[in-house]
């Protein structure tokens, strides 16, 4: 585990910003300090181990609660969507501790002779995995919600293979398959009801009005089953929306507002033409709503799992048609990505070094096509890629072989507990660059040198049901 933090010392050799670089060599320490202390200290006993776990899952649960009443209003903090719920860290890594939590809490209610917990204890346990699940579910954190699906679904195998019970296995490999089914159905419905069915031909040339009716077929982008760019007629929207918002458009700016286009946006999402009707369809609710920059009418319900996949779609569907990715984090996260495979193919053997990765990026980006607001100018999003940017493959593959030689020297791969933490960890560095922020960092460290090195002796006295 040191050679990790020294492959980031040897990079700072050949790196040219160094203050970055040493500012990430400080954020890398927990990967020097906690496995020099852990791993020379005698291993925790059952009792310790357990309060040590229980210490945690409380206090996840009692962050959680603390969102909660934010949320209600108990707390005065403005909660303006999912990731606001999230009021201590980042709303991924939140999910990343709760996705630990809930492993922690089954594996203490399903273990035996863990400090001969009751059957109430037990109970207790159950039922803050399943409030963790929920919450989960709330903050919409889809890195961690994919994770225990995975994690679960792995679980259930893991039950297959070791049950002798026939029907026991039917029923469960038939659960499994019933509820891929059913997601797939769902997803698949989403993606069908966001594209539009109607047909764009023989689309009529003027409003009701007599004013002409601008239809652009070439631009698919779309809102709930509809085409932004048809039925579109700037004069009667100027004129109309002027009439009822007192935050006025002035036709004869040389560019369009945003407000514009949140206007045609919300429109569209009610099936509306972007004319005088349209505008005068929408209620003094719509155009409130319209004023406060939202672009579709179902985005009042800002914790609905449905509306996080349908901006999901959204956003990948305005990628494919050419817009600009700034602000939308999931299509940012595909330019990262190509812009780091750049970065690498340049760098391929030993990488840009440990302090100059952000240069680089800076530079893609300042060549990129679109204007990417500063702040949002994100890396790589995915650790292992990032890894590779940083040190080349030689670098990225002796991390690699750090990481699992630890591993099976400890026989890790036999502790249910660290496969879980392995499977959790490993899954968010596709989607983050989990080891590049200090409460990442933190997470990763702690729980592996927890779980690896102070961990009693599982394969003698932790037996789980």
């Amino acid at each position: 585990m040191f050679s990790i933090f020294g492959i980031h010392v040897i990079g700072m050799l050949y790196s040219e910003d160094w203050n970055f670089g040493l500012s990430d060599l400080k954020i890398k320490l927990p990967l020097l300090g906690l496995p020099l202390v852990v791993g020379t200290s005698k291993r925790l006993t059952i009792k310790q181990f357990q309060w040590l776990l229980v210490a945690f899952i409380g206090s996840v649960a009692i962050s959680t609660f603390i969102s909660i009443a934010a949320l209600v209003g108990i707390l005065p903090v403005d909660i303006q969507d999912n990731r606001d719920l999230s009021l201590f860290i980042s709303h991924i890594r939140f999910a990343l501790y709760i996705n630990i939590a809930i492993v922690a809490s089954l594996w203490l209610a399903r273990t035996k002779n863990v400090s001969n917990l009751g059957i109430h204890a037990r109970k207790i346990f159950y039922s803050i995995a399943i409030w963790f699940i929920l919450f989960l579910l709330l903050l919409q954190a889809l890195t961690g919600i994919v994770t225990i699906i995975i994690l679960g679904v792995l679980w259930l195998i893991k039950l297959i293979i070791k049950s002798n019970n026939k029907w026991f296995r039917v029923r469960t490999i038939a659960f499994i398959s019933m509820a891929s089914i059913l997601a797939t159905l769902f997803l698949f419905g989403e993606v069908r009801d966001f594209y539009p069915q109607q047909n764009a031909n023989d689309l009529p040339e003027f409003t009701p009005n007599g004013n002409l009716y601008l239809h652009n077929t070439a631009n698919k982008q779309c809102e709930n089953g509809n085409y932004i760019y048809l039925y579109l007629s700037d004069i009667e929207i100027y004129d109309s929306w002027n009439k009822r918002s007192n935050i006025k458009l002035d036709i004869n700016q040389s560019y369009k507002p945003i407000l514009y286009y949140t206007i045609i946006r919300y429109l569209t999402s009610k099936g509306l033409h972007k004319d005088s009707q349209g505008i005068s369809k929408l209620t003094d609710v719509d155009i409130r709503q319209i004023e406060g920059g939202m672009a579709n009418y179902r985005y009042t319900n800002k914790f609905s799992l449905r509306l996080r996949i349908y901006k999901i779609i959204w956003q990948i569907n305005s990628f494919l048609n050419n817009e600009n990715p700034s602000g939308h984090s999931i299509t940012q996260r595909f330019v990262a990505v190509q812009f780091g495979f750049s970065i690498l193919a340049d760098n391929l053997w030993c990488g840009v070094g440990t302090g100059d990765t952000k240069h680089e990026y800076k530079k893609k980006y300042d060549s990129y096509k679109f204007v990417i607001a500063k702040n949002r100018q994100i890396r790589a999003h995915n650790q292992l890629l990032t890894f590779a940017i940083s040190f080349g493959i030689l670098g990225f593959l002796w991390i690699c072989f750090a990481i699992l030689r630890s591993i099976f020297i400890e026989n890790g791969f036999r502790n249910i507990l660290f496969v879980a933490f392995f499977i959790v960890a490993i899954l968010s560095m596709l989607n983050e660059d989990t080891l590049e922020s200090q409460a990442g960092i933190t997470f990763f460290t702690y729980f592996w040198v927890l779980f690896l090195y102070a961990m009693p002796d599982h394969e003698k006295t932790l037996i789980v049901r």
